[in-house]
């Protein structure tokens, strides 16, 4: 065009589409952290900027630096901004190992209890030892909860579990769990509640007999098959009831990646 202003403007457009690509090579390689509590102090286009980093999708401990230990760790020092941004990005929340309570766990999904405007999809809490029941509670209001790992939380109860399980049954897919105090009983109720589960992993299953290889049997029939199933220290668990599982209809998805062990 021979009009300087549509020059101008589209330099300008273009220029700012340059910034903007170079803001976002830069603030990939950040820590949320970083991005938190440094850069969305700079202007009101950085912050838009390090809001819109790709690693917000998910939510590592092990990449939030101090800020995301302040928020796990010391429980009365809370940090709005990080958690918030948490709340409001991250589909997933990887928190392995980490020394989480209860209520740091609260903080950072809901601050300023907005848990139902929470993205978080997928959690995984393995071996984070001081969580209880009242960690349930709060993920048990998580509207898209659809895996759940809690390998090695082990102060959690069955009733806690089944009425997280019967609360996000209508989105939950995936689970694992400690398998210590598992019992029959218990692992029939919570496949009542749980229709599209087709992940299913538990640690520990000494306590497990046939009645549960029976129970699983009987949600792949009215349900669906497994597309992982591992049942780890399931002593009691006879050759024939195992055969009887892996024959039942739908055994294919399960014979490929189901694991006894």
């Amino acid at each position: 065009s021979d009009d300087p202003l549509c020059d101008s403007n589209g330099a300008a457009a273009a220029t700012q589409l340059l910034q903007q690509d170079i803001w976002e090579l830069v603030f990939g390689v950040l820590s949320c952290a970083d991005l938190c509590r440094t850069c969305a102090k700079v202007c009101r286009t950085w912050r838009e900027a390090a809001k819109a980093a790709p690693q917000w999708q998910t939510f590592d401990v092990d990449d939030a630096g101090t800020a995301g230990r302040v928020i796990l760790c010391d429980e009365d020092a809370v940090v709005p901004a990080l958690a918030s941004w948490v709340c409001g990005h991250a589909s997933t929340l990887r928190l392995s190992t980490a020394d989480v309570g209860d209520r740091g766990l609260a903080a950072l999904l809901a601050p300023g209890r907005r848990l139902l405007e929470s993205r978080v999809s997928r959690v995984d809490l393995s071996f984070c030892t001081r969580l209880t029941d009242a960690a349930l509670v709060a993920l048990s209001m998580l509207p898209h909860l659809a895996a759940l790992n809690l390998d090695g939380v082990h102060r959690l109860s069955n009733r806690g579990v089944y009425d997280l399980a019967s609360t996000v049954g209508r989105s939950l897919c995936e689970l694992s769990l400690d398998g210590e105090s598992l019992t029959d009983h218990w692992l029939q109720q919570l496949l009542s509640v749980l229709p599209k589960l087709d992940s299913l992993e538990i640690s520990f299953c000494e306590a497990l007999t046939d009645a549960s290889l029976a129970s699983l049997k009987q949600h792949k029939r009215r349900h669906r098959a497994f597309r992982k199933l591992a049942l780890r220290k399931g002593f009691a668990f006879s050759d024939e009831a195992m055969m009887e599982l892996l024959s039942a209809p739908g055994s294919c998805a399960m014979g490929h990646h189901g694991a006894f062990a």
